[in-house]
């Protein structure tokens, strides 16, 4: 079953679901309640409530396990990333929410859970304006991202020489306010012309916030 409603005037309780079997689900509008109701169930692929007034904590989810688009932007949703570690297929948005969590938690389970798939079919992350930390380099699995936003974040790191062409897909990428470091050492920028020359790398970037 397929809900979407996306009327600005659009209000009401998440909980009216409640005992219901979704598998994909979009609201916008006056939407609340506690995302708890979805954690029953197990068909739901896709779950986008971004900008509503949901409240409840992420490990609710950690267990519908063909969830492969979770937005939540802008709600009240708090939690860890590790309950997200590895569930996650295509789509990830939690910015502005009272998550936490370090990279390695949503990436560092990958061999433990033989989520490593899941991984590298993730094409959208935004965990901006959360007060997620951890090292960039952790991200190395996430091969297919088109869309990273960590603005805003405590996330560290640099943009290393020999992994500079693994996001061939990227075309947004914001950095603003974080503490990756984007412009390569002078040991790397020897390189760096033509290594970006003969792999075209980041050449499908748009966006790119810095």
């Amino acid at each position: 079953k397929t809900v979407s409603l996306t009327s600005p005037t659009l209000s009401g309780d998440i909980k009216s679901f409640e005992g219901t079997q979704l598998e994909k689900l979009e609201l916008k509008g006056k939407v609340f309640g506690d995302i708890q109701v979805f954690q029953k169930m197990k068909n739901l692929t896709r779950l986008i409530l971004a900008n509503s007034q949901v409240t409840g904590h992420l490990h609710v989810l950690e267990k519908l396990e063909h969830l492969d688009t979770l937005s939540l932007a802008d709600t009240q949703v708090v939690g860890h990333l590790s309950s997200m570690a590895g569930a996650i297929r295509m789509r990830l948005e939690l910015s502005g929410t009272g998550v936490t969590g370090n990279l390695s938690d949503l990436i560092g389970h990958v061999r433990e859970s033989g989520a490593s798939q899941n991984m590298a079919e993730l094409m959208v992350l935004k965990l901006s304006r959360t007060r997620v930390t951890g090292n960039f380099g952790d991200l190395i699995p996430c091969r297919n991202l088109m869309e990273l936003d960590l603005s805003h974040t405590q996330v560290f790191g640099r943009i290393q020489q020999h992994w500079r062409g693994w996001f061939r897909n990227i075309r947004i990428l914001q950095l603003r306010n974080s503490s990756v470091q984007f412009v390569p050492s002078a040991e790397d920028m020897k390189s760096v012309r033509a290594q970006w020359s003969s792999d075209r790398s980041l050449r499908r970037l748009t966006d790119l916030d810095l």
